[in-house]
């Protein structure tokens, strides 16, 4: 009995290391997989005045090196310092899973657009070239508005998006209580 139960442990500790080791790489297949198709890379490289164009929308100026990533590289960059992540290359790979998906991915939860598009990112630094990424991510930036970098912009924090509304609701009780404000049951 004692020698089945230490084998059964060690087998659950198995299990538990196996899943924690491929554990990146499947999440990176079912974010895949959300996916329809893969975006094709474009057959022209593109011209230094296209990548000046994109250096400027991405706000880079050193060169524009495209790492290849995997799915843990992708996750110990998050836990550990998303510094790499955010270099110009990465972004730039990054803008074009972000066009594709905004057309490929469907009706998923926030969670799955982001898990999308981190997997269609390392996907793309794989599978297409440098020039590749750099092209499709040129043809994005001549596509923009001048005024909108093709880079990530601060989302509002939950707090800051509940500030705003909290006038818009004090409003609407208003309106709702004919011009005047309802008092609390509890309130003298």
């Amino acid at each position: 009995m004692g020698r089945r139960m230490i084998r059964a442990t060690l087998a659950g500790l198995a299990v538990v290391a196996v899943l924690v080791v491929s554990g990146p790489w499947i999440i990176y297949g079912v974010a895949l997989a959300k996916i329809a198709g893969r975006p094709d890379a474009p057959a022209a490289a593109a011209s230094a005045q296209q990548l000046d164009l994109l250096r400027s929308s991405l706000r880079a100026h050193g060169p524009l090196d495209v790492p290849q990533l995997s799915p843990w590289q992708y996750l110990l960059a998050l836990i550990t310092d998303p510094k790499p992540l955010s270099s110009p290359g990465v972004l730039a790979a990054w803008s074009v899973a972000r066009d594709y998906n905004a057309t490929n991915l469907g009706k998923v939860r926030a969670v799955w657009w982001h898990a999308s598009g981190a997997a269609l990112t390392i996907w793309l630094t794989r599978n297409w070239t440098e020039d590749q990424i750099l092209a499709r991510a040129s043809q994005l930036a001549e596509s923009a508005p001048s005024n909108k970098p093709l880079q990530p912009t601060r989302v509002a924090e939950p707090n800051e998006q509940r500030e705003a509304r909290v006038p818009a609701r004090a409003a609407e009780r208003r309106r709702s209580a004919g011009g005047r404000l309802r008092q609390d049951p509890g309130s003298p």
